[in-house]
C-alpha cells in the first residue's frame, strides 16, 4: 500500500476478447471497508494497471492484509501491506545535553590529572592547580583546535555511524525500512556537526590580548567537541537498539561503550598534553640570553649567572616578564 494513502495497484492482463470488470474485497479492514477500482474494467486482450482506493478501512500498520481480487468470473488471493508510519523518537536528543555534561567531567579530569603528575610549572610550586584563566603560550597564536581535536573526535563518530547508522545496514539487520530511526540519526548527525563546528569559535572568542589560548577556552571547546561526538554515538546506539535483539543488541551496546571510552580517554590525555605543551613553551634562547645579560649587568656580583637563570628564566618562559624593566625590584 502507498505511504500517503490507502491505495494499492496491480498490473492485470486480460486474455479474453471482452472487457472484464475488476473488484477487490477484504474481511480485514472492518465492516464498512470498501475498495474502488480505477479503471473499473480491464480492456480486452491487453494489460492494464488498476489502482484500488480503500474507504473506511482500518488496516494495521506493518501487517500483511489478505485481499480477494476478482476479474470477471475469476478470483484469486493477493496481499498488501500498509507501511509503518515514521515515528521518530526525538526524545533521544536529550542525550546530547547529558553528553555535554559528561564531556565537562572528562575534560576537568584531564585538567586535574595535570596536577596529579606533579609537574613543576614555572613560577608556581609543583602540583598546584592551574588557573582556568592562565594563558597557554606554548600552543602558539596559530594553534588550531580544528586540526588537533575536531578531526580526531569526529573520526570516532564517523566510524560508529558507518557501522550502525546507514540505511542499507539497518535494513539488512532489521529486515525492514526504518524511516523514523533514520530521521533521528540524520538530525543527530547534523546537530553533532554543528556543535563540533562551534567549538573552535569558542576557543577563538576567549583568547587573551596576545591571542594566546586560555585554559578555560581549551576546556570548554574540548567539552563541546567530546560531548557532541558522545551524544551522537549514544543517539545512534539507542535508536538502532530498539529495533534489534539478542547478539546484535549486545554488539551494539558493546560498540557504544567502547566508542565512549575511546572519546573519554582521548579527551583526558589530550587535555593533559595540551596543558604540558601550553604551559611549558619552547625557550627563546636569544631573549633569555638578553635578559640574563641585562640582569647580570644590573646586579653585578650579587648573583651568579646560574642563579639569575634559575630565578629569572622560568618566569620569562611563562610570559611573566618581557623586558628587564619588568623584573622584580629585588633582583635589580
Amino acid at each position: 500500500m502507498s505511504e500517503d494513502a490507502d491505495t494499492v495497484s496491480y498490473s492485470l492482463i486480460n486474455l479474453t476478447e471482452q472487457a472484464e470488470r475488476v473488484t477487490l474485497t477484504t474481511t480485514e479492514g472492518g465492516e464498512r471497508c470498501t475498495a474502488s477500482a480505477d479503471p473499473a474494467e480491464v480492456p480486452a486482450a491487453r494489460m492494464q494497471e488498476v489502482q484500488f482506493s480503500f474507504d473506511n478501512c482500518d488496516f494495521p500498520e506493518g501487517k500483511t492484509v489478505a485481499l480477494t481480487l476478482a476479474v470477471g468470473d475469476s478470483s484469486f488471493l493477493v496481499s498488501a501491506e500498509r507501511p509503518k508510519a515514521a515515528d521518530p523518537d526525538w526524545g533521544l536528543m536529550v542525550f546530547f545535553l547529558w553528553s555535554l555534561l559528561g564531556g565537562l567531567g572528562v575534560v576537568v579530569t584531564g585538567w586535574a590529572s595535570y596536577k596529579l603528575i606533579k609537574l613543576k610549572l614555572p613560577g608556581q610550586p609543583a602540583g598546584e592547580w592551574v588557573s582556568w584563566l592562565r594563558p597557554l603560550p606554548g600552543l602558539g597564536a596559530k594553534w588550531s583546535f580544528q586540526e588537533s581535536w575536531a578531526s580526531n573526535v569526529t573520526l570516532v563518530t564517523a566510524v560508529f555511524t558507518g557501522l550502525f547508522g546507514t540505511a542499507d545496514l539497518l535494513k539488512s539487520v532489521t529486515g525492514e525500512d526504518t524511516p523514523g530511526v533514520l530521521s533521528v540519526i540524520t538530525i543527530g548527525s547534523a546537530l553533532a556537526v554543528a556543535l563540533v563546528g562551534v567549538a573552535p569559535l569558542v576557543l577563538q572568542a576567549v583568547r587573551d590580548d596576545r591571542s594566546q589560548v586560555l585554559v578555560v577556552g581549551l576546556l570548554v571547546s574540548a567539552m563541546i567537541a567530546v560531548g557532541a561526538a558522545g551524544g551522537l554515538v549514544i543517539v545512534i546506539a539507542l535508536s538502532v537498539s530498539s529495533l534489534v535483539t539478542g547478539t546484535t543488541q549486545v554488539v551494539l551496546s558493546t560498540g557504544m561503550v567502547v566508542a565512549l571510552l575511546l572519546l573519554a580517554g582521548y579527551a583526558v590525555t589530550s587535555v593533559r598534553q595540551n596543558l604540558i605543551k601550553g604551559l611549558n613553551p619552547e625557550p627563546d634562547q636569544k631573549k633569555e640570553d638578553f635578559v640574563v645579560g641585562a640582569v647580570k649587568e644590573a646586579v653585578g656580583e650579587r648573583m651568579t649567572e646560574a642563579e639569575i637563570r634559575a630565578k629569572v628564566v622560568p618566569g620569562l618562559r611563562a610570559g611573566f616578564w618581557s623586558a628587564p624593566s619588568d623584573l622584580p625590584a629585588a633582583l635589580i
